[in-house]
């Protein structure tokens, strides 16, 4: 009997210190945790996320009151602990930003959205309809896929420039174009993340 109670309570004790030793961490836990150390109490968002071999490509915001906005991109391991970020333009006044970068062999496109566009030859803004976006790359493979204007797009493809982008409504009518934005694709560069 003695030997029963000290296995159960053995085992007792050994699943306490695994569990007291593990750290199990979301994405959206990781996500938080990288903007908290800004000391900022706004809401974070996790908009889209995706798949890339053993780790995850995350497209996450914060709604700051002050200052320029951004949409964030993050990597993450199989444990979801961030190894690296940037940080992509938000579009101002124009339908869409374009941000890209190379990771691994592949080119990653991203951005957000805005619910108007502005058309500098009449001086106005114009409400736009977004269901899709159109990516054609400059080896001619083109990449259609269904967005939401609050969420933005996450693209992952093969290295290829950037050769036209359109956005579109249900209809399939173009709502705005890459010329619409002067063609202008900000290149980026993942930032070593120091968890410290």
């Amino acid at each position: 009997m003695k030997k029963l109670t000290l296995g159960i309570f053995s085992l007792v004790l050994i699943s306490l210190l695994i569990s007291c030793g593990s750290r199990t961490l979301t994405v959206s836990k990781s996500i938080e945790e990288f903007f908290n150390k800004k000391a900022s109490n706004e809401k974070v968002d996790i908009l889209l996320t995706k798949d890339m071999g053993n780790e995850k490509i995350v497209l996450a915001e914060m709604n700051e009151k002050d200052g320029e906005q951004h949409t964030n991109l993050f990597l993450l391991n199989e444990n979801n602990e961030i190894l690296s970020w940037t940080s992509g333009r938000k579009p101002i006044s124009q339908c869409f930003s374009v941000n890209t970068l190379i990771y691994n062999d592949k080119r990653i496109i991203f951005g957000s959205f805005n619910d108007s566009k502005y058309i500098p030859s009449e001086d106005k803004k114009v409400s736009v309809d977004i269901s899709q976006i159109d990516i054609t790359l400059s080896d001619n493979k083109n990449i259609r896929e269904s967005v939401t204007l609050d969420k933005g797009y996450l693209v992952i493809t093969d290295i290829s420039d950037i050769k036209d982008v359109k956005i579109l409504n249900e209809k399939d009518e173009v709502q705005s174009t890459l010329s619409d934005i002067e063609n202008i694709v900000d290149e980026m560069d993942f930032n070593i993340y120091n968890t410290r």
